[in-house]
């Protein structure tokens, strides 16, 4: 790898080998709200068998190093692994992934667009970006909220029960997951960005078998995904219980109304302890 390009503020992509692939769809993965892509990325990945085959430098990832399990520290990147079909209806797939996001707006653009014309040149033409939706609570139900870059591919998450985003404009999709959807556009891609409605602050694998639910089902694609599966069955279990153990509104209410019947002083905030 040429370390001078880094050092000289160029993002680098090393491929290990190049893919057979035929118009291979991109599937973005990157860390975000509750991990949700990251997640869902990960366990197709997992699932699917698919091949790394490729790694992503770039002097805008955050100044640090990864440290594994074993101790052992690994530069910043992200990465690229490769699923080839088989010859029947499933899609080749290409997908992106990694521990970090590159920080601010240059670095972001350039990533983006160094990405995209990576696989441009294995002829992709659809792009799916993953991703969460914080919303601050915990839905009852699991939920993917989507947005598109053409009217076909809104009709088709419509057609496969993916809520689209809609209303005071939309709304904005920040990062790698709007950024690859909108340069992708640019370049004479189409694409979505599928996203799972979370409560933003937890890591959430409940959310992300949504998302791969839904993408898998789009994809026509096999994926089990049982690890990520029992980890978000494990999620609701923990989140149901926590939920049900809270007070409810009308019980905080009661117990103020208690208070003030009783003639509790109110506590003196200015004293510090």
């Amino acid at each position: 790898m040429d370390l001078l390009k880094l050092a000289r503020g160029s993002t680098v992509i090393r491929l290990e080998f190049e893919p057979d692939v035929e118009k291979p769809v991109l599937v973005e993965g990157l860390p975000g709200i509750g991990h949700v892509g990251k997640l869902a990325a990960e366990a197709m990945i997992e699932d699917l068998g698919a091949e790394k085959f490729g790694e992503l430098y770039s002097p805008y990832f955050p100044p640090q190093v990864s440290v594994n399990q074993d101790g052992i520290v690994e530069v910043m990147k992200n990465e690229f692994y490769v699923y080839e079909s088989d010859g029947s209806d499933e899609p080749d797939i290409i997908f992106l992934v990694g521990k970090a996001q590159v920080q601010g707006e240059l670095g972001q653009h350039e990533v983006a667009i160094k990405v995209l014309s990576t696989v441009k040149e294995f002829g992709t033409e659809t792009i799916f970006t993953l991703g969460g939706l914080g919303t601050g609570t915990f839905p009852s139900e699991p939920k993917v909220v989507g947005a598109a870059t053409h009217k076909e591919m809104v009709d088709l998450l419509k057609e496969h029960g993916v809520e689209i985003r809609t209303g005071n404009g939309g709304g904005n999709i920040v990062g790698a997951s709007g950024l690859l959807l909108g340069f992708g556009k640019l370049m004479g891609m189409r694409g979505a960005c599928l996203m799972g409605v979370t409560p933003g602050h937890l890591v959430d694998p409940r959310a992300a078998m949504a998302v791969v639910e839904k993408l898998s089902d789009i994809l026509g694609v096999e994926v089990e995904a049982d690890s990520l599966r029992k980890r978000a069955e494990k999620f609701e279990r923990e989140v149901s219980q926590q939920l049900e153990e809270m007070p409810s509104m009308e019980e905080l209410q009661q117990a103020q109304q208690q208070e003030v019947e009783e003639g509790h002083p109110e506590e003196d905030l200015r004293y510090i302890g």
